[in-house]
């Protein structure tokens, strides 16, 4: 093992993994934070970060799990999606939502509208 350890190959292979784990890690504390002092409103990469906090997607998704979003065109989007989207009615007005997609229309100008629940099975 000391051999190993005195191993000019093996140290900088240590290195490398080393620093891009923390590169990871600072990343994503960054990212987390850009998303909560932004009110989940920018984007990096076209990529968002969403925190589970109700039980409505369980047992795909458990309260508490960070969710990764990517933006996509709406065309891309299937039944059976989880799609996260801005809340508009009652006590889901301008929280962020995920849901299953079970439902697409797409009206005579293009526009789609996508019909969405929870998953929960209890």
């Amino acid at each position: 093992m000391k051999n190993l350890k005195n191993n000019k190959i093996f140290r900088i292979v240590t290195r490398v993994i080393k620093g891009t784990l923390i590169t990871m890690l600072v990343l994503f504390i960054l990212m987390v934070c850009l998303q909560r002092f932004s009110n989940n409103r920018l984007s990096v990469f076209n990529l968002r970060l969403f925190t589970v906090i109700s039980g409505s997607m369980e047992p795909k998704y458990k309260i508490g799990d960070v969710l990764v979003a990517k933006e996509v065109d709406p065309s891309e989007v299937k039944v059976g999606d989880a799609v996260s989207y801005l809340g508009t009615e009652r006590d889901l007005n301008g929280k962020i939502v995920t849901h299953e997609v079970t439902e697409i229309e797409i009206d005579s100008s293009g526009k789609y509208y996508f019909h969405t629940k929870g998953i929960c099975t209890d």
